[in-house]
């Protein structure tokens, strides 16, 4: 394996720590915004870090998705750092993109929506 080997690296919370000034400047003004992160580990990958943003109505997680974007990007030229969000930005390493998970219940927020009655995973809560 090389130094830059996809597979050295794992998710990992420690390696954090490494630019935790640049990760603390994210969750603050994350939350400041009422952009909740649910989680924001390091990736599998040098450099990548993962977000997942609490879910939301579709147009508001949509809007906070966005600004998301944006306050990464500023956050980390203020720490010295340059972010992007291209699926693959290194030639040498796997790729990596957004993707969305989705549920959909029905208006009390207690029925999935996409589960069927016949499913055998029917104690699956939304």
């Amino acid at each position: 394996m090389t130094p830059l080997s996809p597979g050295m690296f794992g998710y990992s919370f420690l390696r954090s720590s490494v630019h935790s000034d640049w990760a603390h400047a994210i969750l603050d003004t994350t939350r400041a915004m009422d952009i909740e992160l649910e989680g924001f580990p390091y990736g599998n990958r040098p450099g990548v870090y993962e977000a997942a943003i609490r879910y939301d109505h579709p147009l508001r997680a949509a809007d906070k998705a966005a600004l998301f974007k944006t306050v990464v990007k500023v956050v980390a030229q203020k720490h010295g750092l340059m972010a992007t969000f291209m699926a693959k930005w290194n030639p040498g390493l796997p790729g990596c993109g957004g993707h969305i998970h989705q549920s959909l219940s029905d208006r009390e927020g207690k029925k999935s929506l996409f589960l069927r009655p016949e499913s055998r995973r029917a104690d699956v809560r939304t």
